[in-house]
């Protein structure tokens, strides 16, 4: 058992675990519930609400006690240097706050390993969007990166990557504003561009990285390109449906993006903009998400109609329906006679009977009378 107990409590009973929503290899997301005190015209009312946690957990080096609260394996040197970047990067969000990106309100720790809270987007990823529509307009998918741009501008002006951008990502509520999740590979950069943090960058989502980022040297510059690139795959991925082209086979085949996006039929103005975010070398990349975001401003899109043409199903948990219990079947009356009819034919055999016997007697009283009887004239003689 690798997952909190449904109704862990955590924070001396301040949150309360749900379900589970998703693992990663250094992390387990769980939504769970807590209270809210707020004052009422009565006085104190404590209003329950859900929240995202995300709990630090190494999957191939943590284990869980017995009583499956305790995280074990914590003190590997390794599990240890992720666990203090895991707290470090989720300070360093909890100090963001744009509307497009999830919100952190605490971070702590507790059954030897870390927490941080994180607001509860009521929908579900861009992922499960594009597998219940299939693929996504031009229309649609413009209107949620420009939004999904404003988050990464916000957060490359204070110099941190998100280093693992991609439509399992990003989330939609079901008042269709986006949300930028999961910074388990972002960095934060110092002003000379040097990363917080010894740690190397992580190779990304195949598909998603570019070739340098498996190969990336620390050399004082803050390379945004890496998520410029994640940004032109994701946007492959909403206008097509299909995972991306890994990048050593962008790099040999030139021609493997552009077919791939006209064969899916992508406006050709969208073509451009995805292979130009995904280019191998990052030098023929757009060089911010801004000149991206600029680019798709040029679209002249709707974006309220874009996104009102969505289906949101939002992923909170749905009791189960109500079993209502059988209709037992009506039983069968058992077949009796009926008294009347039964009486009715017994009548008729007794006056039949009777009727026999009078002819009978009547018969033989006749027989006597003709052969007895004083007063008989015989007409023979």
């Amino acid at each position: 058992m690798s997952d909190l107990i449904v109704g862990t409590v955590l924070k001396n009973g301040k949150y309360r675990i749900e379900q589970v929503l998703g693992r990663g290899s250094f992390g387990i997301t769980y939504l769970a519930t807590t209270s809210l005190q707020t004052n009422a015209p009565l006085g104190e009312v404590a209003l329950e609400y859900r929240v995202t946690i995300k709990e630090f957990f190494m999957s191939e080096m943590n284990t869980r006690s017995a009583d499956g609260s305790r995280v074990e394996g914590s003190s590997i040197t390794l599990v240890a240097n992720y666990k203090r970047k895991f707290i470090r990067e989720a300070y360093n969000l909890s100090r963001l706050n744009h509307e497009n990106i999830v919100k952190v309100l605490e971070v702590f720790e507790e059954n030897n390993t870390a927490y941080y809270v994180m607001e509860y987007v009521d929908g579900g990823s861009i992922d499960e969007l594009i597998q219940r529509h299939g693929y996504l307009t031009t229309p649609q998918t413009v209107a949620i990166v420009r939004q999904i741009c404003k988050a990464l501008e916000y957060m490359h002006a204070n110099r941190m990557l998100h280093l693992d951008l991609k439509p399992k990502n990003i989330m939609i509520s079901s008042s269709r504003k986006v949300k930028l999740i999961d910074f388990g590979l972002s960095k934060q950069y110092t002003e000379n561009g040097q990363p917080e943090d010894s740690t190397t960058i992580g190779l990304g989502t195949p598909g998603y990285a570019p070739l340098e980022q498996s190969q990336y040297k620390q050399d004082g510059s803050l390379p945004v390109t890496l998520d410029v690139y994640a940004l032109g795959a994701t946007m492959f991925k909403m206008l097509t449906g299909q995972v991306p082209p890994e990048a050593p086979y962008l790099l040999n085949e030139e021609y493997l993006l552009p077919n791939a996006l006209n064969m899916s039929r992508v406006d050709p103005f969208m073509v451009e903009v995805v292979c130009k975010a995904m280019a191998p070398m990052k030098k023929n990349r757009y060089q911010s998400i801004l000149e991206i975001d600029n680019i798709l401003s040029r679209a002249n899109v709707d974006d309220h109609v874009a996104l009102m043409s969505l289906i949101i199903v939002t992923t909170s948990p749905v009791p189960p329906p109500v079993q209502e219990p059988p209709v037992p079947p009506v039983p069968t009356p058992p077949i009796t006679p009926l008294k009347g009819k039964k009486n009715s034919s017994l009548k008729w055999i007794i006056f039949i009977v009777v009727f026999v016997l009078v002819i009978v007697a009547l018969v033989l009283f006749l027989t006597q009378f003709s052969n007895g009887h004083p007063g008989f004239i015989d007409t023979k003689n």
